[in-house]
């Protein structure tokens, strides 16, 4: 199970790695994925 959470974890953060490289954001600035569905629903709930 742990093996199953580590692989997971690699994962996302390739994914996250590949989406910094791709958008050239700075996660630490602005939001990385803006680009998402589900971040414009949550986002236009938040308004």
């Amino acid at each position: 199970m742990s093996l199953l959470a580590l692989l997971s974890n690699i994962a996302v953060f390739g994914y996250m790695i590949y989406k910094i490289a791709k958008t050239r954001r700075n996660p630490y600035t602005s939001e990385l994925y803006t680009d998402l569905s589900q971040f414009k629903s949550i986002k236009a709930l938040a308004e």
